[in-house]
């Protein structure tokens, strides 16, 4: 049996995360494993320990968060 997994990069609660996470349920798929920007910045989070094989991963753009914004 595939497995399947996305990974977001984003920033939490953002509409397009919502949106994105909408169209994986309305396919039988489960929600995208979210990766906070800040996080990622911070190396509090990182993709090569995350990532496992045949991952999807999104990046969104990492705007509309002020610390985000001033981390990059």
């Amino acid at each position: 049996m595939s497995r399947e997994r996305f990974v977001v990069l984003a920033n939490p609660g953002s509409n397009r995360v919502s949106f994105f996470n909408d169209a994986l349920m309305r396919r039988g798929k489960k929600p995208a494993v979210v990766v906070p920007w800040l996080d990622f910045l911070r190396g509090e989070i990182r993709l090569d320990r995350l990532l496992q094989p045949g991952d999807y991963v999104r990046i969104e753009s990492p705007g509309r968060d002020a610390a985000v914004e001033a981390a990059v």
